[in-house]
Parts: C-alpha cells; sequence; structure tokens
C-alpha cells in the first residue's frame, strides 16, 4: 500500500523535519519562515471541502461549497481545501476583515488549482478597529493563483495585498494582471510573504490616475518579503513604503524593522521609479537579483538597487545587478547614494554613512541564499508550483531568456513608444487558460484526508477525529496534527529542494 501511495501522489513518506524547525513551537507549516512563521491560521477547527467554482454576490442567496461560503460563514478557526480545480470568477472581492482565523490550503486542488478571478484578495482593508483592524488575522494562504485581470475590476484593486492587521503568511501565491499592484503588504506585522510570482500588472487599464502597472509594495514590523519574483511591472519593482515618515502612518499601520531578501526583479520599466521609497523606514534590503529587461533601458534605473531618502537606516549588502559589476560589488555608491532624487540636492557624506548599517536589522529566522542562487531557486520553485500553469511557465521562460511576448495595445499617456512586456490590458496576452480539474481521491469520513493516504499511514479511513489528532505513525516528531502533514506531504519535495544550499539566519 506505501509503494501505491508514493506512486499515486510522487512525493515520498511523510517528513516534516523538512522546513520544520525544532528548536520552537510547531510552525504555520514545515517551510514556513520569516516573521509569519508562527500564525495557526485554522488550526484545530472545522475542515470546509469547496466543491464548487461558483461565487455569490451580496444581494444572492449564499452558494455552500463556495470558497466564499468557507471564508464568510464564521470567523472561528477552519481549513478551507478543495476538491475541485478550476478558475472561480469572483462576483465581488474578497476580503478577510471580518474572518480572522482561517487556513487556505490550494495545493489540496485535484487537477491544475484554483485561479481567482475577476476582483482582489484583500486581507484587511477597514480601519475600524470595530471589525479587526490592526488586529490578529490569523491567516495561512498557499499555493493559490489571483489574475482579477480588468474586466470587472475597481480603480485601485491589487491583486492580492492587505493592511492594518498582524498574524499572517501567504506561501507559493502566483499574483498577476491587476489593476494596481499585483502583490502588496505594508504596515502589517508578524507576516511573511514567500516564494511568490507577481507578474504583468497592467499599465493603462481602469486606475482612475491613469498610467500604473505597479509592482508592490512592502513594508511592516517584523514583516518578510523573500523568494519573491517581480517580472514586467511599470513601476515599485518594488516599492519599499514610507510609512515610517513622520505624519504617513494612519491608524492600525505597523511600523519597525523588516526585511526584503532574495527576490528576483526583471523586466521593471526605465520610464518607471523601479526599486524605490523607504523614508525613514528600518529594513534589509539583501541579496536579491535585479535583471535589467527589454523595457528597462540603460538609464540609471537599469542598475539601480533603491532610490531612497537620507533618513532611511537600511542594511543593503549582497545585491546581484546582471551587466553592472560595479554595483554588485558595491551596492550603495551607484546603486542606492546614486539614485537619489533631484529633489533632495546635494546630500551631504555624513547623512549618506548614517543610511549604511554595518549589520542586519533585526528579523525573523528563514533561509537565506546568496543572489545567484536565489535566482535560480526562484525561478525554479516560486509561485503556484505544484503544478505551475502556462502562464508562469512563461514569464520564468522570459526571465531565463531575457525576453518579452506581449506588449500593451493602447497609445501612451505622453506619445511615446510602447514597452516591451508591459501590458495594458489581459487582451493583450494568451488571456486566462483553461483549468484542469480531477476527481478527488475517495474519503470516506470525509476528514479532508484521502482514504488511501490514512490507510498508508497507519488512520483509520472511518474515523474523521483522527485529522486534528497527532499520531507516531504519521509525525514520528510529534509536532503536527496528521491533517497539517498530509498537507505538507503534498508539497513537501518543494520545500525539501527550494531550500538546498541556503544558510538558515536571524538577527534578534
Amino acid at each position: 500500500m506505501l509503494d501505491k501511495v508514493i506512486t499515486i501522489f510522487q512525493y515520498g513518506k511523510p517528513d516534516t523535519s523538512i522546513g520544520d524547525d525544532h528548536s520552537t513551537s510547531i510552525l504555520a507549516f514545515p517551510g514556513a519562515e520569516g516573521g509569519g512563521r508562527f500564525t495557526t491560521g485554522g488550526r484545530g477547527g472545522e475542515i470546509y471541502r469547496v466543491t464548487t467554482l461558483a461565487d455569490y454576490n451580496k444581494n444572492e442567496t449564499p452558494i455552500e461549497g463556495s470558497l466564499r461560503y468557507g471564508i464568510e460563514k464564521s470567523n472561528q478557526p477552519r481549513t478551507i481545501i478543495f476538491d475541485v480545480s478550476g478558475i472561480i470568477e469572483l462576483k465581488r472581492g474578497l476580503y478577510l476583515n471580518e474572518y480572522p482565523n482561517l487556513s487556505i490550503i490550494g495545493q489540496t486542488a485535484p487537477g491544475d488549482g484554483i485561479t481567482l478571478k475577476n476582483y482582489n484578495f484583500t486581507f484587511n482593508l477597514s480601519k475600524d478597529p470595530a471589525i479587526g483592524a490592526g488586529g490578529s488575522l490569523n491567516a495561512i494562504v498557499r499555493f493559490l493563483r489571483c489574475r482579477p485581470g480588468d474586466q470587472f475590476a475597481d480603480y485601485g484593486e491589487d491583486a492580492i495585498g492587505g493592511r492594518y492587521f498582524k498574524d499572517a503568511i501567504i506561501d507559493h501565491i502566483t499574483a498577476g494582471w491587476s489593476v494596481d499592484e499585483t502583490l502588496t503588504f505594508y504596515g502589517v506585522q508578524n507576516f511573511t510573504a514567500q516564494w511568490c510570482i507577481a507578474s504583468e500588472s497592467m499599465n493603462l487599464s481602469n486606475h482612475a490616475k491613469g498610467a500604473h502597472g505597479y509592482g508592490a509594495m512592502f513594508s511592516g514590523d517584523n514583516a518578510s518579503f523573500h523568494h519573491i519574483l517581480l517580472a514586467h511591472h511599470g513601476s515599485r519593482c518594488p516599492r519599499i513604503s514610507d510609512l515610517s515618515a513622520p505624519g504617513t502612518q494612519e491608524s492600525y499601520d505597523f511600523t519597525g524593522y523588516f526585511d526584503v531578501r532574495n527576490n528576483v526583479y526583471y523586466n521593471w520599466s526605465g520610464r518607471g521609479q523601479g526599486s524605490y521609497g523607504g523614508k525613514y523606514a528600518a529594513f534589509n534590503l539583501t541579496n536579491c537579483y535585479y535583471k535589467p529587461g527589454p523595457a528597462t533601458g540603460t538609464n540609471n534605473r537599469s542598475y539601480r538597487i533603491l532610490s531612497s531618502d537620507p533618513t532611511a537606516r537600511a542594511y543593503i549588502n549582497g545585491n546581484y545587478v546582471l551587466g553592472n559589476t560595479g554595483v554588485t560589488a558595491d551596492n550603495w555608491t551607484e546603486g542606492v547614494w546614486g539614485q537619489f532624487d533631484s529633489s533632495l540636492g546635494t546630500v551631504p557624506e555624513a547623512e549618506k554613512q548614517a543610511m549604511k548599517m554595518a549589520d542586519y536589522q533585526p528579523f525573523s529566522k528563514l533561509t537565506s541564499h546568496t543572489a545567484e542562487q536565489a535566482y535560480d531557486k526562484v525561478l525554479e520553485y516560486a509561485g503556484a508550483s505544484l503544478r505551475r500553469d502556462v502562464i508562469d511557465q512563461r514569464i520564468v521562460r522570459e526571465v531565463k531568456n531575457g525576453t518579452y511576448t506581449y506588449i500593451g495595445s493602447k497609445p501612451e499617456e505622453d506619445g511615446k513608444a510602447k514597452q516591451p512586456g508591459i501590458i495594458d490590458t489581459v487582451s493583450d496576452t494568451e488571456g486566462y487558460i483553461k483549468v484542469k480539474s480531477l476527481n478527488p481521491w475517495p474519503d470516506t469520513d470525509g476528514d479532508g484526508i484521502p482514504d488511501i493516504w490514512e490507510e498508508a499511514y497507519g488512520l483509520n479511513p472511518n474515523d474523521p477525529s483522527d485529522a486534528q489528532k497527532i499520531s507516531s505513525s504519521v509525525d514520528p516528531n510529534g509536532r503536527y496534527p496528521n491533517i497539517e502533514v498530509y498537507f505538507h506531504n503534498l508539497v513537501q519535495h518543494i520545500i525539501y529542494y527550494q531550500n538546498q544550499g541556503g544558510i538558515v539566519m536571524e538577527k534578534k
């Protein structure tokens, strides 16, 4: 039976030591790292099964078995798994602000996974403390694709993002085709975004301010942004949020130390800001890989590490700029100090040196690679990579080859030529690809673990209570509930290989 399970699932015997940290309490999941690694999500609560790709609006009858119903039915701990794969055509945005204590486990979807279309997926938009602003969202979201497009999306919508909350982790998310940023989390606390792909934000779409096409914004307190690919963006690739500056915070924005590392940035527009921000912020920007593309050009943005402000306090080191050995060897002189906005005038040398931290700012434990290692690892394993779809495959291929496939179709506002790889609308691309679905494995007791897996590892396929128990036959280390070991088993090969060659680090 065990050989049959390994053959069918192709992931080998479950091993929670892969990605785990035995020196601490249990993680959100083996492989969880950074500021959000202790998020508990829906642990110990209801197992909710998504059985339909349907969605409903506020004035429509709720649909049991839909993703929205599972999110909005409660604020008690619950874990959402999938019995279907495909595209969920949202009828309005998904908001978690009133619905904390949640895990969404996308790798359970049979077939090619889940894509969210039409609207945003927002972790916390409210500024009202009565419905959660500034509180613990306690959310885990893994292996989903968020591509809202612009057919219905409103002004300023991100593909996935949030603010005004603490305690969450997103892992192996694919985001793209957004009106505003593709992946944006700022002013957050105890948060991680890891191993994600954020590509092809739309430049001239529905945004009320005109040209956008923005990549990401990062900031927070004990927040980690690592092993993320940003590709084909007009600007904010990424923006280090300026929320630490006096007068910029709103109620329940969290400011403190945050860590940005091992990200890959490709084909940011030379007309946009590229990587910028960080006024008054305290952060690390380390071991990222910058690869100019066809839209980047040859001006100073082609070797920009960060256009910042003398009030920033940052450890910036180990970043690699393809084609520029000088900036690679010395990130600061031309990559940061040489990128000051002209409005700052001549910045005194003492102010420049005050920006430069001799050692890391504090950050939570994670696996760190060199920039060159991160380039290979991110391209191989980031995004919803259990079954990487043809769109992500194309994006990764373009990054590897230094190319592009699509270009925007609308005239530029300033009359200039279009920028290769920077799209304006979904119709500029191959569009949404059909997502194959398969029948789920039989699960007699409905506990979320397939019968064949339970039988192979000494569980009872007729006992739904064993899903939340800890069994030595499943986890000899006695740390994770059986169902969480099953979730891990589905992707443990990815966790194992993505972390190879790295160094586990933290700075308290």
